[in-house]
């Protein structure tokens, strides 16, 4: 059985994606899905579309996603499909690369968002193996979060997509 690496062990092989300034001008990397583009684009040599913003939120319409899967050549994977209420996607059905999509904050009271016609994922990230996410939460630097220690973003996980071209690539660690 392989040992799995340790948080500090990750932050050194994925160095250049950690500690990122969070950045509110939508055309520079500094948010979620604004690293999961940069990542996808760098890494598997993917170009992702943007998504639009409604209601001046970023969020993550399933049409969008549709139309994203149409655009790409090879289509995309629907790993898991859940609510925040199902059990969470295993870790072992996860691949590196894997975009996992989440609905954070389900009530303003909570200091989250929602969008006034239903309540849609507002935040992703990229799975990179042994249990380990690299995301950019609001406000915050990027970082990779353990999910076995920080279950919340885990367990809110709605949606995970994997492209057949990513999967072509190997893990780094």
């Amino acid at each position: 059985m392989e040992s799995r690496p340790t948080l500090e062990e990750m932050n050194k092989v994925w160095t250049e994606w950690v500690d990122r300034p969070w950045y509110k001008d939508k055309m520079k990397v500094g948010d979620c899905y604004g690293i999961c583009m940069e990542f996808y684009q760098k890494k598997f040599n993917l170009t992702l579309r943007d998504y639009p913003k409604l209601h001046r939120r970023a969020l993550f319409d399933p049409s969008f996603i549709e139309d994203q899967a149409e655009r790409l050549e090879d289509g995309v994977i629907h790993v898991y499909t859940g609510t925040c209420d199902s059990d969470p996607p295993p870790f072992s059905d996860l691949q590196y690369g894997d975009m996992m999509v989440m609905r954070l904050h389900l009530e303003r009271l909570e200091g989250g968002y929602s969008s006034k016609q239903d309540r849609l994922c507002n935040h992703s990230g990229i799975y990179l193996g042994h249990g380990y996410m690299l995301h950019h939460a609001w406000l915050d630097p990027s970082k990779i979060v353990d999910l076995t220690v920080h279950s919340f973003y885990h367990r809110m996980t709605e949606l995970v997509l994997r492209s057949p071209h990513a999967v072509n690539y190997p893990a780094p660690i």
